[in-house]
């Protein structure tokens, strides 16, 4: 399954997808922009600290914050929550001022043939009246006054079925929502039964990688074929040594490195040879490897060596010193001379320290059996990797279980799909049959359709505004919530700034190094970059290494070392010259000399054999171990990890935030869409009656005064003064009027009384209007 990594809502995600999307993006972020902001934009401020709240201190801190509204800092949870209250005080302030005016329009034009001085300003009789002023309107009104109507209509018609469309969408988007998040908080159990079964998988192609190869029986093989050679030449070497001890025996020289009495330099002091360092040493301290045996010429005068009349004294090294047997046994040897037996015992000791390095090399060679991978031993390790796999997985789990306790509370309110289609029909369909009552009205020339119209459109205003200022504590905060959640590809900036708004003191050190990585090393990073094994900050040089580890660390170097025979025999190279010359005329030494040089030599191109072809299965042998690391890393793969993120943020952000911004903007859209259309029905029901012949003269006395003066601009004023003054304080003029009619004309003291609480609470602006319209 291939990662979704881009924001762009492709139409799979369904048809009302580009519709939620245009309006959010046209309408409802210009609505946010524009409304009043307590904090600085930017998810890092106060929103961050709002959902930081959420998480760390539940719903307490947001209800002190509305214990004293509008008193916040920026960058404070408080500040954010300013800012939501400010919607719901816009979506209570214009449903009550509405009401206010609407109501006192409404009893003023309907009321309005009793305030005869609150029409004199028109100079028409029925001005401030439900009835035409006029007996017949022009035809350029009358369609205006259609077109005007029409064109509202319209205009509420579609976003109300906009609405409708956006709440079902919304409802869809948000049980998608909830399932992804579902999906996603239960995936840590199967992806680990998963991943149990997938590390079997491995386990037995690893296994069978390994058979087929044959590494370890080619390993044994190679290994037991040059031990065996090592063997022959160690046992030629001993064969050679015993030849040279039975003939240094028969010259009655010593061979015995112990005896050191028995050779001495110039000086007399006792000297031994040591074939670890290669040099012969007198009292504890080394003699310089120029002093060597004498040759075979030298010969004695007295107690010196009589050959160049060199020796060692007094610490200071004669070029050309050399040692022999002491004087006491020289004496008692034949021809040979004491040079003989120096040979012997430095000959001896260099081919004794050949035999150990051929020893020592034959346990190398045998160690290299160590790379003999253990099938248990593999199958365990890659067993045990499921460990850091599940620890990583469960960070998954816990991150989602932190965003979802964001969202609960509202996602249970808002997945009753029943529910809201039901209340989303009734409250849109209430704008469809409330524009559509007027259509009566002008198509039968009924006014009461108009009025009716009229009333249900302030019912409108109230419900939408209210729903205005009431969904704006979901929408904006699902808006906002979006700005910070980091999707994939998000720089390592935008994962911080999110990450934060779970830590109790604004630090990252505050979070768990899991909980990081599973954001920086898994659901961020595009696939197939993210790595289960990167949560724990493991990258694949670890995995191998780990294989390597616990299989045994197997390289060319180490093979190299092993099989370098030149090493282990370069005493003997250099002793091979002196038995020939030395032993010459000793037949059983130069024969053992001889099989010793050929069991070299054969060890030397055995190794080389050797080596190329222990080369070439260090080289299967590390295929083994590379393709079962590649195998497990590629398990551990971040994709269908950051299917589930994805397939949880772009429903959220792409989707359901739309659609909540969708509903919100419409809801304001069509409250605000009433404004013009009660123009619109105070004019056109005088339209309609006019149409119906329906024209009130005025006839009484009271009238006829009211006609008279309308003559003269001054007495108008002097007579609307008089008739209006007593009643027009804070500007109430109209409602004042309105209690002066009814309570005057009506002559009931509780008809004051009822009129006197009415006027007090409408607004002075319908009334001027009602003398307009």
């Amino acid at each position: 399954m291939n990662a979704i990594n881009s924001d762009s809502v492709s139409g799979a995600l369904g048809p009302l997808s580009p519709l939620t999307s245009t309006f959010s993006t046209s309408f409802a972020q210009p609505l946010k922009a524009a409304l009043p902001k307590t904090y600085s934009p930017g998810y890092s401020g106060s929103p961050r600290a709002f959902f930081n709240s959420i998480l760390i201190n539940g719903d307490k801190q947001l209800k002190d914050c509305s214990a004293q509204p509008f008193k916040s800092i920026d960058g404070s949870p408080c500040a954010y929550m300013d800012n939501l209250l400010y919607c719901l005080v816009i979506g209570i302030v214009v449903p009550v001022v509405t009401v206010f005016y609407c109501c006192g329009f409404f009893c003023a034009r309907n009321g309005g043939e009793k305030c005869k001085c609150c029409g004199a300003m028109c100079r028409q009789p029925n001005c401030g009246g439900k009835y035409p002023s006029i007996a017949k309107y022009s035809p350029s009104e009358t369609r205006c006054c259609c077109c005007g109507y029409f064109l509202n209509w319209i205009i509420i018609c579609i976003f109300a079925v906009l609405g409708f469309l956006s709440t079902n969408a919304a409802s869809q988007d948000i049980q998608l929502v909830v399932n992804s998040l579902n999906s996603a908080k239960a995936y840590a159990p199967t992806y680990k039964t998963a991943m149990s079964s997938r590390l079997n998988q491995i386990q037995s192609s690893s296994l069978m990688s390994l058979d087929s190869s044959n590494v370890n029986n080619r390993l044994y093989s190679v290994v037991a074929d040059t031990a065996s050679k090592v063997q022959e030449a160690s046992q030629s070497m001993s064969a050679l040594i015993s030849s040279l001890k039975a003939t240094c025996d028969s010259q009655n020289c010593p061979t015995n490195p112990q005896d050191v009495s028995r050779f001495q330099n110039s000086t007399q002091m006792p000297v031994t040879f040591s074939a670890y360092t290669d040099r012969w040493i007198a009292g504890g301290a080394m003699l310089a490897t120029t002093v060597t045996c004498c040759p075979s010429n030298a010969s004695w005068s007295g107690n010196l060596l009589n050959y160049s009349e060199a020796y060692y004294q007094n610490g200071d090294l004669k070029p050309d010193d050399c040692i022999v047997q002491s004087p006491a046994i020289q004496s008692k040897l034949n021809s040979v001379g004491g040079w003989m037996c120096c040979r012997c015992v430095e000959l001896s000791q260099r081919l004794s320290m050949c035999k150990s390095n051929l020893d020592r090399m034959n346990s190398s060679v045998q160690g290299l059996n160590h790379g003999i991978i253990d099938r248990t031993t593999l199958g365990g390790a890659i067993t045990a990797l499921a460990s850091p796999i599940n620890t990583s997985i469960d960070s998954f789990d816990t991150s989602m279980s932190k965003i979802s306790s964001i969202l609960v509370q509202s996602s249970q309110a808002l997945t009753n799909q029943a529910a809201i289609v039901g209340g989303s029909a009734t409250v849109w369909a209430l704008a469809i049959i409330s524009v559509s009552c007027a259509l009566f009205g002008l198509l039968l020339s009924i006014s009461c359709c108009w009025w009716t119209s009229y009333c249900l459109g302030v019912v409108n205003v109230i419900v939408f505004f209210v729903l205005f200022g009431a969904f704006a504590l979901i929408s904006l905060p699902f808006g906002d919530l979006c700005s910070g959640i980091p999707k994939t590809g998000d720089s390592i900036t935008i994962q911080q700034t999110w990450l934060l708004t779970f830590s109790a003191q604004g630090r990252l050190s505050d979070l768990k190094p899991d909980y990081i990585g599973i954001y920086t090393g898994c659901l961020i990073p595009t696939p197939p970059a993210g790595n289960l094994f990167r949560v724990s900050g493991r990258d694949k040089n670890n995995i191998t290494g780990a294989l390597k580890t616990v299989t045994g660390e197997f390289t060319v170097s180490e093979a190299l070392i092993a099989l370098d025979v030149g090493t282990y025999t370069s005493l003997f190279a250099e002793s091979v010259e002196l038995v020939r010359s030395n032993f010459s005329t000793f037949e059983t030494v130069q024969t053992s000399l001889l099989s010793t040089v050929k069991s070299i030599q054969d060890l030397k191109e055995k190794a080389a054999t050797s080596f190329a072809l222990i080369s070439g299965i260090i080289s299967d042998r590390g295929s083994v171990i590379s393709n079962t690391s590649d195998m497990i890393w590629s398990a551990a793969n971040c994709s269908g990890v950051n299917n589930l993120y994805e397939g949880f943020r772009q429903p959220l952000c792409n989707r359901m935030s739309k659609s909540l911004d969708s509903i919100w903007v419409l809801f304001f859209f069509i409250g605000v869409a009433w404004f013009p259309m009660f123009c619109i029905i105070c004019r056109s029901s005088k339209h309609s009656l006019a149409r119906k012949g329906v024209y009130d003269i005025p006839v009484n006395d009271d009238d006829l005064n009211m006609k008279d003066i309308r003559d003269d601009k001054d007495e108008v004023w002097q007579y609307c003064m008089q008739c209006c003054a007593p009643y027009a304080v804070a500007m109430l003029y109209e409602p004042w009027c309105l209690f002066y009619v009814i309570s005057f004309n009506g002559n009931s003291t509780l008809d004051f009384q009822v009129t006197f609480s009415f006027a007090a609470i409408t607004a002075p602006l319908g009334f001027k209007l009602h003398s307009i319209f």
